[in-house]
């Protein structure tokens, strides 16, 4: 399945793809992923972005075209930063997500969010900016993946050459990522949760 949602994109097996998951807009972040890819697409050519999600009015009606042109503009028209628009299918989408590499999560507001667990679950290391509800969830700084400050380019783009560069690291996050939410998010925890809440 990797290999083939690789090649359906043109992106070598050994290519390093980022992958974002959510409305293409300022509270996302994605302004932030665009400027930090942009920069550093430019020294390393090995590295893809596929943003998941949003970004035409057929997508969603009520998006603000004018911020998704804001926000993508350091990107816009980049051979390696591939806008794949909305995707319902969640099979597929699984399939997407756990082709990549890097899930990235650099959320300016959010309560409960699901997608840095949904990655993980897939084995792909997350980088997640630490505002509250995602910080207390199941990434662990530096074993399951790494945090950023809230609204920081710079770091992001710190954070993601750290995982370009460093190869045994990524893989070993990404193991551990799929282990922390196997062990502790998975159906038979939640059930065992339930049924020990219903017994006490």
């Amino acid at each position: 399945e990797q290999q083939a949602i690789r090649q359906s994109f043109d992106i070598p097996q050994d290519g390093i793809i980022f992958s974002f998951l959510g409305t293409i807009g300022h509270r996302k972040g994605f302004d932030l992923i665009a400027e930090a890819f942009a920069n550093l697409a430019s020294q390393y050519e090995n590295i893809y972005l596929l943003a998941i999600g949003p970004y035409l009015k057929q997508h969603n009606q009520n998006l603000n075209l004018s911020e998704v042109a804001d926000v993508i503009a350091p990107i816009k028209d980049h051979p390696r930063a591939i806008m794949v628009g909305r995707v319902d299918d969640r099979e597929y989408l699984a399939q997407l997500i756990g082709s990549t590499d890097v899930f990235l999560f650099p959320s300016r507001r959010e309560g409960m969010g699901l997608a840095p667990l949904e990655a993980m679950s897939t084995g792909v290391t997350p980088i997640i900016a630490r505002i509250e509800g995602i910080t207390d969830l199941a990434n662990i700084e530096g074993e399951t993946g790494l945090y950023v400050p809230v609204g920081d380019a710079k770091a992001l783009e710190q954070a993601m050459e750290k995982l370009i560069t460093d190869g045994v690291l990524r893989q070993s996050m990404s193991t551990n990522a799929h282990h922390q939410i196997k062990a502790h998010f998975g159906w038979e925890d939640y059930i065992t949760r339930w049924e020990q809440a219903f017994s006490s």
